[in-house]
């Protein structure tokens, strides 16, 4: 497939998309019909403040929440239509995630944490060493593979979850405030890392953010206020 094709093609998109929760009498609508293709390559970032419903958006793109109304397809595939456990299989195949908090398992080791996907994806003890010694190099932690979450400093550890985020080669990355939880030079640090790696992969990203400075590699803003899409 050439690059053309590559970004031409529609990895996920929401179609008509909204998501509402009962509260005692009343309903909450977090997201209104919002439509969101995202193409093969592209850098896309959902601006919105704290309540406008960015997250729940990435939720849905990801199949871990069902719409109220609406659908989301993932490379042809409605998730609608899907079990848990093909939405999960869905996941495991075409995603990576990273969140403002790194969640990775304490008790292991970088190495143990970025192999993670790889495993459960069937992949053998040895291949999925070699790939997350090669992710850790990546991201610049070639000399850390043994060491826990705590004995590394924040950014080290959101680096981390990079390299388990794009370990098994991805075509989406969704991405949840992965900077918030960072001071503002490290927070620069990590976030060009993750747009130069995303782009040597060819991996999409959508990245849910309040901050606008994580908009300037962005082939895409999108702006979300009180669960609408007000300005592309």
């Amino acid at each position: 497939m050439s690059d053309a094709e590559d970004f031409n093609s529609l990895v996920v998109e929401a179609r008509g998309l909204s998501k509402s929760y009962a509260q005692g009498d009343a309903v909450l609508d977090v997201l209104i019909d919002v439509d969101l293709p995202v193409r093969g390559a592209e850098r896309i970032v959902v601006l919105g403040r704290s309540g406008s419903g960015k997250s729940t958006l990435l939720h849905l793109l990801a199949g871990l929440t069902e719409p109220s109304h609406g659908e989301v397809w993932v490379q042809g595939q409605c998730l609608n239509h899907l079990s848990a456990n093909g939405r999960a299989a869905m996941r495991r195949r075409t995603m990576g995630f990273i969140y403002q908090f790194h969640h990775l398992l304490p008790e292991f080791t970088a190495l143990e944490n970025v192999a993670m996907p790889l495993q459960l994806a069937g992949v053998g003890a040895r291949q999925a060493r070699e790939r997350s010694e090669a992710a850790l190099h990546s991201v610049a932690l070639g000399s850390r593979l043994s060491h826990r979450p705590a004995e590394l400093s924040g950014g080290e550890r959101q680096r981390v979850a990079i390299a388990r985020a794009l370990v098994s080669k991805p075509r989406l990355i969704l991405a949840d405030e992965p900077t918030g939880n960072l001071d503002r030079d490290t927070a620069d640090e990590v976030f060009a890392l993750m747009c130069g790696l995303t782009r040597e992969t060819g991996a999409a990203y959508v990245v849910a953010t309040h901050d606008p400075s994580l908009s300037r590699d962005a082939t895409r803003v999108v702006r979300l206020d009180h669960g609408r899409i007000v300005d592309e």
